[in-house]
């Protein structure tokens, strides 16, 4: 056997589901939050390993590559479109790092674990977002991943109103897409 989940199996620890609780996702984003924005691309393996330790760890694999594949993408076009407008500028002029790009992958994976409990509470996720947001950008420019093209209250103004609408977006737009993918596979001719 020989694998990892063959020997959980038999020693009867469970890998799967474990990364869907609320602690062990707000611990492993923290973790990947420092790999991406301190390493930046040097460390960027470092960030694809946790990014594949994470779905390693939670139940619904397929699900989360298809919120990876459409609130990822959406989240990267969002800092892109905040780079090109020349809020955010990144080393080399490039439009989007690649750690920013993983970065999202490992936000989005926070939405229906560690943020869950915001989905319900809009208002309550509007004030999250219009603090935290700022907040996560300014981190990352105090440790040198990201410089402001604005002054510092201008750029955490413009961000903490658009993160008050991006959070609860995306957290409404998580909840479409967390549904469970229904196989289209058909056995024995049972409809």
């Amino acid at each position: 056997m020989g694998t990892l989940a063959s020997l959980t199996q038999a020693s009867g620890f469970r890998v799967s589901g474990l990364g869907d609780r609320l602690l062990v996702n707000v611990l492993w984003f923290d973790l990947f939050w420092l790999t991406c924005v301190v390493g930046q691309s040097a460390w960027f393996p470092a960030s694809v390993a946790l990014l594949a330790l994470h779905l390693l760890l939670i139940s619904e694999k397929l699900v989360e590559l298809r919120i990876w594949a459409v609130l990822g993408l959406f989240g990267i076009a969002v800092d892109s479109g905040l780079s090109v407008a020349g809020v955010f500028k990144f080393d080399h002029d490039v439009v989007i790092p690649v750690w920013l790009i993983c970065l999202w992958l490992g936000f989005v994976s926070t939405l229906g674990r560690s943020l869950r409990p915001l989905i319900a509470r809009r208002w309550l996720a509007m004030m999250t977002g219009a603090f935290f947001g700022p907040l996560s950008y300014w981190g990352g420019e105090k440790l040198g991943a990201v410089e402001f093209g604005f002054p510092l209250s201008t750029t955490l103004v413009l961000l903490g109103f658009l993160w008050a609408i991006l959070l609860p977006l995306l957290l409404l737009l998580h909840e479409f897409l967390s549904r469970p993918i229904k196989s289209t596979m058909r056995t024995g001719g049972s409809p």
